[in-house]
């Protein structure tokens, strides 16, 4: 090379902070500057051609701030690379497809978080659903391109990233796709039998298509943002991405390492907690203030923390896990009476038997001090529900098995009383409605008028169970919404 000097010995890299993989001619460059605030940025390519047009780039366009610049590397040979100062990030915008395979794209990987003091972004074309997508006799059009060797999935990211992670190169990873293709009308979308190396579809010039087919979970592009540090704001990042997002895998909730929940902050556990409600009943309710929250469907975690971001807006702040709360069946140490309460809302009722609810009842006995609150629809009325034609939502949905009655509750508790397992307990019924238009209310029969009057009928079945003699269950209730009457109690038949 004559002229300038488009090697890395050329950089001073405490005047710069962040770097742009596979840069090409510049363009992406704007990308770590505008979305994540980059100052000054190195674009790297392995193309000499490429590098010059980058830096005419930078010099010539409207849309660079100054200090930017580009440089001719053979990115695969800076894993080990040793640079006086740290960028603060890197990006790899729409490269690794272009790269020789998976053993070449987490080489780059490991160059970028090695290089990098906060955080590492990878986006590139999504190729989770090819497969599914070809049996409808559909792909994306940038799923058949020749420059595409290395069009990775969520699943082979995933593998990368955990093998980096359990080698302490990063601290947690984070995948998801962002803006949705909800159905095949969308000009991503092309006949399985149009031409290769094509852009967005155009009806004029490509094979027919049917517009009708619907798609769920596909996505223009699959993202990556590898973690490098424990400050680091993923929310307000993801954010600042695309608002149109997906989170597919977490590994702050769901890779533990060696890394122990601080349970001795935790004054409380949420089982099942869906899409968060439940963790900030506790606290609103209760007066609880830090939860664990533990969840067996991984789905359901991502969406809680990625979107409330823990919680911290005004209901203290949570720690999230995926376990089966069944697998704690024994004194874990860990868990045993850490806590001073625990919710169960609108849970049991996707326990396959009483007996399961039974081992469930002596598991939060091992992991509470004070109570345990357990809530859901009411069964008490299905056969008077049914005489009019409706039923409740949990009748209503496949996924529930369980359905447990006040008179249920009494006996299975009654039992566990006797076996000095818990010590008082208390069935509430709350919530009274008037008529049908409930929203946990529904025809039987889709044309069932739904504005039918009922008689003393209340929606939620509340239970209460202590571990000490010290709690009161009328007082307890006067915290919830809506009228409770009290049932039973075992207080009052000792």
């Amino acid at each position: 090379m004559q002229g300038e000097d488009y090697s890395i010995n050329s950089i001073k890299f405490q005047e710069y902070d962040f770097m742009d993989f596979g840069c090409s001619k510049g363009e992406s460059i704007k990308y770590g500057q505008n979305k994540f605030g980059g100052k000054k940025g190195i674009g790297i390519d392995i193309d000499y051609e490429k590098v010059k047009m980058a830096r005419h780039y930078i010099k010539t366009s409207d849309k660079l701030s100054d200090g930017h610049t580009a440089i001719c590397e053979d990115i695969t040979q800076l894993v080990n690379y040793n640079i006086a100062s740290k960028v603060r990030f890197t990006t790899a915008i729409h490269f690794l497809e272009h790269v020789n395979g998976m053993d070449e794209a987490e080489i780059i990987m490991e160059s970028a978080a090695n290089l990098s003091e906060e955080f590492v972004y990878i986006s590139q074309p999504f190729a989770d659903m090819d497969s599914q997508l070809f049996k409808m006799g559909l792909k994306t059009y940038y799923s058949d391109w020749t420059g595409h060797k290395n069009l990775m999935t969520s699943y082979d990211f995933y593998k990368i990233c955990r093998n980096m992670y359990y080698r302490d190169t990063i601290k947690d990873f984070v995948i998801f796709g962002t803006v949705a293709i909800n159905d095949s009308s969308n000009n991503y979308i092309h006949p399985i039998d149009s031409p290769i190396n094509q852009h967005e579809y155009n009806e004029k010039i490509h094979p027919p298509k049917d517009n009708n087919i619907t798609f769920n979970g596909l996505y223009k592009d699959i993202n990556v943002l590898m973690i490098l540090n424990d400050d680091f704001n993923f929310e307000k990042t993801i954010s600042s991405i695309n608002k149109d997002y997906e989170i597919i895998y977490d590994s702050r909730i769901s890779m533990e390492k060696n890394r122990q929940i601080k349970i001795s902050n935790c004054d409380f556990v949420d089982i099942g907690f869906g899409n968060g409600n439940s963790l900030k009943f506790a606290v609103e309710k209760f007066g609880a203030k830090t939860g664990l929250g533990i969840e067996k469907d991984y789905n359901r975690i991502a969406q809680v923390k990625a979107k409330i971001g823990d919680f911290k807006n005004g209901f203290g702040y949570h720690k999230l896990i995926c376990k089966n709360i069944f697998d704690l069946n024994s004194k874990d140490t860990k868990f045993y009476k850490q806590f001073r309460l625990s919710t169960g809302i609108n849970l049991i009722e996707e326990f396959d038997s009483v007996d399961q609810l039974e081992v469930f009842i002596k598991i939060l006995s091992n992991l509470c001090t004070d109570f345990s609150f357990i809530s859901h629809v009411t069964n008490d009325y299905d056969d008077y529900l049914e005489s009019l034609g409706f039923q409740t939502s949990l009748r209503n949905d496949a996924k529930n098995h369980l359905f447990m009655t006040c008179e249920d509750y009494i006996e299975l508790l009654g039992k566990l009383r006797d076996e000095s397992v818990i010590t008082d307990f208390a069935v509430f019924k709350r919530n009274r409605i008037l008529d049908t238009s409930h929203s946990n209310i529904c025809p039987i029969n889709k044309d069932n008028i739904r504005d039918m009057q009922l008689d003393d009928f209340y929606i939620n079945l509340d239970v209460f169970i202590s571990y000490t003699d010290d709690i009161d269950f009328i007082e307890l209730t006067r915290c919830l919404k809506g009228e409770s009457v009290l049932i039973y109690s075992s207080k009052d038949h000792h």
